[in-house]
């Protein structure tokens, strides 16, 4: 049964201060963002280069859409998390958000991190691909589940929204290989889609080393990734695994009885890889927005 239980650990009070540290430096991010995207784009800058190159499927507008999934994700959490001034941390509700938010920000700096533009043309064109074919896959389905009901179209009114959707499909893919072929990219390396999402977060997510720190590899951030993903899904083990146990008493069999809370732990990693790559994201869309070209 899910109930409320008060905090008491030391380590998970100080996990606590940390999420609604996050939460506040959260709202700052999403603050930088609104601002940024407000304002035009210069006409000689490499963002407005790189539009130049995709029209009619310009990088801006990949880029935009995602980190604007990420903050508004962002402003989701932060009112699940924190709707006054107590901190109430779900079970199982606020993974799903935190690894969107995740997801939005890695794909923006996945497509912006190349200092080369041809590079950052191919990762857009990949990006470009795999909405096109999720798209196709969704109007399927929806052709089928009409096709399903109890008065379902006539099979010329399905096979003219085939074609309707094929030749949708069909613009989008040569679009992408114009561009491909008009930018020196090789379609080979275009024409798959985007790479899995544990291989862009090994990628765009490791924390070089600092005066005082050390060097986090990506891994650390694919491996919040998958207690993320696994915690979005029905899971006795990974219930278990990934949340704070606290026992209670034990029969005389030897059977534990014993609390599942939230692991403050894990909601507070989550939230700071989360929130950082938003804001890396963020910081390098600003570089290719005003960095000028002569």
């Amino acid at each position: 049964m899910a109930t409320s239980n008060a905090v008491e650990d030391p380590e998970e009070l100080e996990h606590a201060r940390v999420i609604i540290h996050r939460l506040e430096q959260g709202e700052r991010i999403r603050d930088r963002f609104d601002r940024i995207s407000r304002l035009p784009i210069p006409s000689n800058s490499e963002l407005a280069r790189d539009d130049a190159a995709t029209a009619w499927m310009e990088l801006s507008h990949v880029v935009m859409t995602a980190l604007n999934m990420a903050t508004d994700n962002m402003r989701a959490v932060h009112d699940m998390l924190l709707p006054g001034d107590r901190l109430i941390v779900p079970l199982y509700a606020h993974y799903p958000v935190l690894r969107s938010i995740l997801e939005s920000a890695v794909e923006a700096k996945w497509i912006l991190l190349p200092d080369g533009r041809p590079e950052r043309i191919r990762r857009l064109l990949r990006a470009r691909i795999g909405d096109a074919n999720q798209d196709a896959d969704l109007a399927k389905v929806e052709r089928e589940t009409v096709a399903g009901m109890d008065q379902p179209p006539t099979a010329a009114d399905l096979e003219e929204q085939k074609r309707a959707d094929d030749a949708r499909y069909a613009k989008h893919i040569a679009k992408a290989r114009e561009l491909a072929l008009a930018n020196g990219i090789e379609w080979s390396s275009v024409k798959g889609g985007l790479p899995p999402w544990i291989h862009m977060i090994r990628e765009v997510c490791t924390v070089p080393a600092m005066p005082g720190s050390v060097r986090v590899p990506g891994g650390y951030a694919a491996g919040l990734w998958k207690i993320m993903s696994g915690l979005s899904h029905p899971s006795t083990s990974r219930s278990a695994r990934h949340s704070y146990l606290e026992p209670l008493s034990e029969s005389d069999s030897g059977v534990i009885h014993a609390r599942l809370t939230a692991s403050l732990r894990y909601t507070m990693e989550a939230t700071t890889v989360a929130f950082n790559t938003v804001n890396e994201a963020i910081e390098l869309l600003e570089v290719r927005q005003f960095t000028h070209i002569r």
